[in-house]
């Protein structure tokens, strides 16, 4: 299936060259526009902050989900492998991790999609709190059972002096950054080959594949705050793609990575439907008996560790 798709790419490239060189012309926007401005920072900053990041036992990778919700696709992953890389947790709790830290940050939603689909900052706002209640919910449900109480981990090789570290952190931030713009090109040219086949109806589902050209064909309006939300909660081909160039390379195999964001984007989908046409009332109600159904759930609805990733 893969090598069949591939191929039809290829000769798509081969008959439509202009239309190929359109798309990586809108991959290098893309890149120079909103991924590097908005990810390169905080790609460095976490790489340079790792070292002194303390590991505890009850929440060995919370630094990886503050900085999933802060920094946004694919920050947290980027975080959650260099805990790994640096010794700072083992593979069973950076497999976790990835698997439930990939969301994105608050930026994405304030400017693109509030201020630039639905004209208001409050949309874009109200839009990322449903992002970030989906996924605390689903790490409530499938996350890992903490142990122990928190404690302070010293890192056990030597570290370097801030000028070392700090060449360090610039060197793998600008790897990462490659791989990932690398991706959103590639992506850019798949995107511009299949959109002349599909029907102007279907454009929209581009979202599934990769967010910014996808949120850019929606219309504002009710259906589109939640196609917005689904998307997000999803992630994109794209943004999974990224994050795989980045566990991979640590030799990482994150367990039930993409039934988490299939949940992710469905469970933001429906809370931002009950949003929508069910009013705030409703919306809190169901929030609440949703929240406590995942705790008593995962309490004493299923089998010690039969979720545990």
């Amino acid at each position: 299936m893969i090598l069949t798709v591939l191929a039809l790419l290829l000769m798509g490239l081969i008959l439509f060259p202009q239309v190929g060189m359109a798309g990586a012309s809108q991959g290098l926007i893309l890149c120079a526009r909103r991924v590097i401005p908005a990810l390169f920072p905080y790609f460095f900053l976490t790489q340079l902050l790792l070292p002194y990041l303390p590991k505890g036992r009850k929440h060995p990778c919370l630094p990886a989900y503050v900085m999933g919700f802060v920094g946004g696709y694919p920050t947290g992953v980027a975080t959650a492998v260099g805990l790994y890389e640096e010794g700072l947790v083992g593979k069973r709790e950076a497999n976790t991790a990835l698997g439930l830290c990939n969301h994105s940050g608050p930026g994405f939603f304030l400017t693109v999609i509030g201020l630039g689909l639905f004209g208001s900052v409050r949309k874009g706002l109200v839009l990322y709190g449903i992002h970030v209640l989906s996924a605390l919910l689903l790490i409530l449900l499938c996350g890992q059972k903490p142990q122990g109480k928190w404690e302070l981990r010293q890192l056990p090789k030597e570290r370097k002096g801030f000028a070392g570290s700090f060449y360090d952190a610039l060197a793998a931030s600008c790897e990462g950054m490659l791989r990932v713009c690398g991706v959103v090109i590639l992506f850019s040219v798949g995107t511009a080959l299949i959109k002349p086949l599909l029907p102007m109806s279907l454009w929209q589902a581009v979202g599934w594949l990769e967010l910014c050209n996808g949120i850019a064909l929606l219309t504002e309006g009710d259906r589109a705050f939640v196609l917005c939300a689904l998307f997000m909660g999803w992630g994109g081909l794209c943004v999974h793609m990224q994050a795989m160039s980045l566990w991979q390379r640590a030799g990482l195999k994150p367990k039930d990575y993409w039934r988490n964001k299939a949940s992710h984007g469905v469970l933001s989908g429906l809370l931002a439907g009950l949003f929508v046409y069910g009013g705030w009332k409703i919306f809190c109600i169901c929030t609440g008996i949703l929240s406590l159904s995942c705790y008593f759930y995962k309490k004493w609805g299923r089998k010690k560790g039969a979720l545990a990733l």
